[in-house]
């Protein structure tokens, strides 16, 4: 086995080596057989020149005359190889693309090497035919002979090298970059007033022309392999150019001109259908200069520059956003959030609000047009604003950069409007792409969690990021309050997130904090407000997500304030008064049940509350009320309560049981442990015997007894499951079909 096993260790490693060799581009092949060449006729010299060992007299007793004539005619043959090699090269170059290509490759060194060595071998032949040449002399000739065999190979090798012709591009792109050095740049190098070279920027500039003509050229041929090598032989060399020249040039000519041809390039890649695809390449080159010159260039120098092949890519998004065979509206939204994020860093907010201005601009009409794809675009859009938001406040916790607070309210405002018009009128599919984007996974409030901002130490980064908060919480609620009604389910806990990050993961001062808190609060009851006010004026039920994001909020509430009883009865004391100012006894199909269903909730938060405190003492209006509207819940029937929540009627949530009668909502905010600790924590309280429920039932005054309210729990008559589907299949609905009085008891 263990020889088994080293045979195939060892032709595994054969195997790789085998693959490394042929890895090697038959250029570098080429240059190792010049190279050969060449130390062959270093030795040649030195074994003919050094004489003091004798090796010169064991050289002349060697000899051949007839050496000369038969390397005249290997150099007849070896030139017409090249010859038809150099032709076919040609005609390859210039009938596919460009003459000037061509012409780049015969400038190569080693085909330079090879014509200057074909002369001198045919005049030291000649010379030796002529003068009737013998040892060492013949020697020698017969030597260049084996050297100029190698060179064929040389020759072939090159050829089937430059028969690529994503190959000659990368060639260029070398001499390219060779020349791009301050000493070729500038004319005169005056370090406060550098000049440039006029002469090298036109032979640059015909060079990157030479570039972008072949990338078109490679777009219509439909040859993507010499198009990608183009595009990245432009970025390459622009990345250079702007890596060797002063930071403090604000207007550049060559820049200038790469951005001209990029529009020249996308034109052609517009012409048809089936070159769509190359514009997601181009994006992303365009981004990639525009990110290399907020790199190199000083700020404000920069503006200009980058922000004009940005506008391109805007331009560009436009042109394509009707086209359904490329996904260039999503790298031309990445990359001018690459490039503003860049300024950002930079703190350079001024070139961040001119770059970002053209996301705007696609973002907006993305919200206008309420199509599906533009639904796509806009979540995308709407991830880069979040993630920018995030890099604001890291860059102000940093001490870095830092913006007025009504910077931050003006870039949320445009947020929540762009939002809320792209969710106003639209599909469920439409709509659940946007509030994913707000609310999903990884939502806004998950990003902010990673800004980490904690352990601040100067008072007045402390107050503004401050701001910055108080900002974001303003958003949320806009957001919420917008169409009240016609929210997703995923929006609804961003308020008991929000209270989580303030108590748990952002650290402030006791005053910021308690100030955040109470925005939040205030933000949050008021929502509550609107909320169920919209239920009532609709006469609609409420949604069971809301109310699981109440009993959240609360249970946070109560689980970090309850060492602040002073807190507590403060948030208290605006529930209740949010529950009196409800209007009752409403008429229509749901009748009181919306203020019964707040109710519910006020009467479990006594309920959690009297965990560690003692409602009647401490929360004496919270009390009075829960007394005043009290509903005793009496069963009828056979069939049991599924929880204590829903046997002493307090709110309930879907799936909860007399073992674990409710579970905190999942979020990526606070994780797994911590919903499960506060469910423990929360879950204590829920008896057989509920303290709270007959402390509030004997503190009803003047009444023999508490007044009941009965649950109809339904009985079916329906004794199989076909029995359900043969009525379902007669056509009546099966909630019609439980509501008459012969089916239930």
């Amino acid at each position: 086995m263990r020889v088994r096993y080293w045979i195939r260790y060892l032709l595994y490693i054969a195997w790789r080596r085998i693959k490394a060799i042929f890895s090697v581009s038959l250029y570098r092949y080429g240059e190792l057989l010049c190279l050969a060449s060449a130390l062959t006729l270093i030795l040649l010299i030195i074994t003919v020149v050094w004489r003091p060992f004798g090796i010169g007299s064991i050289i002349q007793e060697v000899s051949n005359p007839a050496i000369f004539d038969q390397s005249l005619s290997l150099i007849l043959n070896f030139m017409s190889v090249i010859f038809l090699l150099v032709i076919f090269l040609i005609q390859n170059a210039n009938q596919e693309y460009s003459p000037r290509l061509s012409m780049l490759i015969f400038k190569d060194k080693y085909l330079i090497g090879i014509l200057v060595f074909i002369l001198g071998f045919s005049a030291f032949n000649l010379t030796g035919l002529y003068l009737d040449w013998a040892s060492p002399y013949d020697l020698i000739s017969y030597v260049l002979s084996i050297i100029a065999v190698l060179l064929i190979g040389a020759i072939i090798l090159f050829t089937g090298y430059f028969l690529n012709i994503s190959n000659i591009v990368d060639y260029v792109t070398g001499r390219m970059l060779r020349k791009i050095e301050p000493r070729n740049i500038y004319s005169t190098w005056r370090p406060l007033v550098p000049e440039h070279d006029e002469e090298f920027s036109e032979d640059l500039v015909k060079d990157v022309h030479l570039l972008f003509s072949t990338g078109s050229r490679a777009i219509e041929k439909d040859q993507r392999e010499v198009f990608e090598s183009t595009l990245n032989s432009i970025s390459v060399v622009s990345d250079r150019y702007l890596e060797q020249t002063s930071g403090e040039i604000t207007n550049d000519d060559f820049i200038n001109e790469v951005a001209n041809y990029f529009e020249f390039l996308i034109r052609t890649a517009l012409e048809e259908d089936s070159r769509q695809k190359y514009l997601d390449d181009i994006a992303e080159a365009m981004g990639d200069i525009a990110l290399s010159i907020v790199e190199h260039r000083d700020m404000g120098g920069q503006s200009q520059m980058a922000g004009r092949l940005l506008k391109s890519m805007k331009d560009l998004f436009f042109k394509s956003y009707s086209l359904d065979l490329t996904s260039v509206g999503h790298v031309c939204i990445d990359k001018i959030d690459e490039v503003s994020v860049a300024a950002l860093e930079d703190g350079d907010y001024s070139s961040y609000n001119y770059y970002n201005s053209h996301l705007d601009d696609i973002a907006d009409i993305s919200a206008e047009a309420k199509q599906y794809y533009s639904a796509l675009l806009l979540q995308r859009a709407l991830n880069k604003y979040q993630w920018q938001y995030v890099k604001l406040v890291q860059l102000l916790l940093d001490e870095k950069l830092a913006v007025e607070e009504w910077q931050i309210r003006d870039f949320f405002d445009d947020l929540a409007s762009r939002f809320n018009e792209a969710t106003s009128e639209t599909s469920l599919s439409q709509e659940q792409l946007l509030y994913a984007a707000l609310y999903g996974a990884n939502s806004f409030n998950w990003k902010l969690k990673r800004a980490d901002i904690q352990g601040i130490e100067n008072p007045r980064i402390e107050r503004i990021t401050k701001e910055y908060l108080e900002e974001y919480i303003d958003f949320h609620h806009r957001i919420l309050t917008t169409d009240i009604g016609n929210k997703h389910s995923s929006s609804y806990s961003v308020f008991p997130e929000m209270l989580y990050l303030v108590c748990y993961k952002i650290e402030l001062s006791d005053e910021f904090e308690s100030e955040l808190l109470k925005q939040i609060n205030d933000n949050w009851l008021d929502y509550i407000e609107q909320y169920y006010q919209h239920c009532i004026e609709e006469d609609e039920g409420v949604y069971s997500k809301v109310e699981e994001s109440m009993m959240d909020y609360y249970a946070l509430q109560i689980i970090f304030h309850r060492e602040d009883k002073e807190s507590l009865q403060e948030f208290t004391g605006d529930f209740v008064n949010l529950y009196s100012n409800l209007p009752k006894n409403q008429d229509g199909r749901w009748g009181d049940a919306v203020n019964r269903s707040l109710y519910k909730h006020l009467k479990l938060y006594g309920c959690w509350l009297s965990l560690s405190l003692d409602v009647q003492k401490d929360f004496p209006k919270l009390f009075d009320v829960l007394v005043s509207d009290f509903q005793d819940v009496v069963q009828r029937g056979k069939a049991l309560p599924a929880s204590p929540t829903q046997k002493f009627g307090y709110a309930s949530k879907h799936g909860g049981d007399w073992v674990r009668p409710w579970t905190m909502s999942g979020s990526q905010v606070w994780g797994s442990k911590v919903q499960y600790a506060i469910s423990a924590e929360m879950n204590q309280n829920f008896g057989q015997d509920n303290q709270l429920h007959h402390e509030l039932a004997e503190g009803i005054e003047g009444a023999d007894k508490p007044r009941e309210r009965q649950y109809r729990w339904f009985h079916f008559e329906l004794k199989t499951r076909h029995d359900i589907r043969s009525a379902v299949a007669k056509g009546t609905a099966l909630r019609e079909y439980l509501s008459h009085r012969e089916n239930t008891r």
